[in-house]
């Protein structure tokens, strides 16, 4: 619902705030076609899902799940306690018996086929979705807005919006359902929000087209592969990733308590699958005090909510996302300084003014959820080089040599052990990747377990030194001493806390 009225130009602002909330704008009076303001706005959630659906709603998040258990267990032990009471004869324990079981199967189809229906929040949220684009879609139509008209994915690209992708679980084919431009640009945009919000018994099953749709979640709950495109065609773009989960207790589970943990871990247990070795991508986990289907908290309590994600999102996403890459870069572009100077000064011995190669340095890190491979996050120097931004593996590369030996290691081109590294079949890409200029290459591990830091800088450059031998191990492990220093000054273990927990 918010990635769609994001993508349709909302701002947070519009969505909640001391004003009010977006229902404000809905009107549910369906004779008013224009824009402007609402002849009978919807105000509250609880307008969307009708007197009944409403009621589903709420009993099912008041433990309404143990409710229905209980009195499926009652029908369903009935016969034997009359018998054990002596009120039921042998003759009518058969029919007893059928009736519980014909009664159970009513309540199985009565619950498998949903409580409340999506219609009205298709209606309400397609009416939003015109509000804002049927000026960039008809200007000659603009002024009547609220007309029923399905908004597509094809009219939001139309409309200039940004890509927005929908997953759904389409159960008339037992297979996730990505709606998209790109997959299904006829489909309205609201019909696929509503089979991808459509959570089982809760709301019946959606249909789009001929197929049946439920909750999303129940395949990918957090879909950060749906942009995978988008990150390989541009090495620049990153994904962020929000999780919202509700505040867990750690209890002792019995009955159908058992039954409810393991739904809710389908939902949300999922989300680290979906995210696992996704370059480029920063993850926030934020718990709220909400339960799953509470819809109406009040806009007081809503908006105290607001700010407290608002606030937990600034600190571990858009501080990894921006503050942490700047500082990250500032420490490589003061090692390739402090390095420029340490060099010239050897070469001044030499009778050589300065160094007049390129360096490059980058700081290798473990990515989340990785213990084999080294990715170059942050890099100064060497900019637009394939090799940019490079994952290497720790075994059988110069970096993850220095890591494992914990010390640092300089290594030239022309030394017999540079073909060694990245030599394994499965590194045949990576060979391909890596810069056919550099020279030589320093590499200096460092790491403080207690803060969780752990890399490793990377030196390199396109031009020798041309010094004598014992002069180079010298200059080496005076920058190596340098580096160690600048780190213990300036890096922030932040950076290596990607901000999910």
């Amino acid at each position: 619902m918010i990635a769609a009225l994001a993508a349709a130009g909302y701002p947070s602002s519009d969505l909640i705030g001391e004003h009010g909330t977006i229902l404000d704008q809905v009107d549910l009076d369906a004779s008013n076609i224009w824009g402007g303001v609402p002849f009978k706005a919807a105000r509250s959630p609880s307008r969307l899902f009708g007197a009944f659906g409403w009621t589903a709603i709420v009993l099912a998040r008041n433990k309404g799940a143990y409710l229905i258990g209980a009195i499926t267990m009652a029908i369903l032990l009935a016969p034997a306690l009359f018998i054990s009471w002596g009120v039921v004869s042998l003759g009518l324990l058969v029919p007893l018996s059928a009736a519980a079981v014909v009664a159970v199967l009513l309540l199985g189809c009565v619950l498998s086929s949903g409580l409340a229906s999506l219609k009205a929040f298709e209606g309400a949220l397609n009416q939003l979705l015109r509000l804002r684009i049927a000026d960039r879609l008809d200007r000659a139509t603009a002024h009547r807005a609220r007309l029923p008209h399905p908004v597509t994915f094809r009219d939001l690209q139309r409309a200039g919006c940004p890509p927005l992708s929908v997953v759904a679980s389409d159960i008339s084919t037992r297979q996730l359902r990505h709606f998209s431009y790109g997959t299904t640009p006829e489909v309205p945009v609201a019909s696929a929000v509503a089979a991808s919000v459509c959570l089982p018994v809760i709301f019946r099953p959606w249909r789009v087209g001929t197929r049946l749709h439920l909750d999303g979640g129940l395949v990918s709950n957090l879909p950060a592969w749906t942009f995978d495109a988008e990150r390989s065609l541009d090495r620049d773009a990153w994904t962020a990733v929000v999780q919202v989960g509700d505040v867990v207790k750690e209890k002792r589970l019995w009955g159908l308590g058992i039954l409810k943990g393991a739904v809710l871990t389908g939902f949300f247990g999922s989300g680290l699958l979906n995210v696992r070795n996704v370059d480029r991508l920063k993850a926030v986990r934020l718990k709220v005090g909400l339960k799953l289907l509470e819809f109406d908290p009040g806009l007081r309590t809503a908006l105290e909510v607001v700010d407290e994600a608002k606030a937990a999102t600034v600190e571990r996403l858009v501080y990894h996302l921006r503050d942490v890459p700047e500082l990250m870069n500032d420490i490589c572009d003061r090692i390739r300084i402090r390095t420029e100077r340490v060099l010239n000064l050897t070469l001044r011995t030499e009778g050589v003014s300065s160094f007049e190669g390129n360096l490059r340095v980058s700081i290798f890190v473990r990515p989340r959820d990785d213990a084999t491979s080294l990715s170059a996050d942050f890099q100064v120097g060497f900019e637009g080089s394939p090799d940019e931004r490079v994952r290497l593996p720790v075994g059988g590369s110069i970096v993850g040599q220095a890591l494992e030996d914990q010390e640092s290691l300089y290594l030239e081109r022309s030394d017999p052990t540079w073909p060694s590294y990245l030599a394994r079949p499965q590194d045949r890409w990576l060979r391909k990747l890596i810069s056919a200029d550099i020279n030589w290459v320093l590499c200096v591990p460092y790491v403080k377990a207690e803060h969780g830091i752990e890399c490793i800088v990377a030196i390199d450059s396109d031009t020798p030194l041309r010094v004598d031998p014992d002069l180079v191990d010298v200059t080496m492990g005076s920058i190596s001493e340098e580096v160690a220093l600048m780190l213990a000054s300036y890096l922030p273990k932040e950076a290596f806390v990607d901000g999910s927990s």
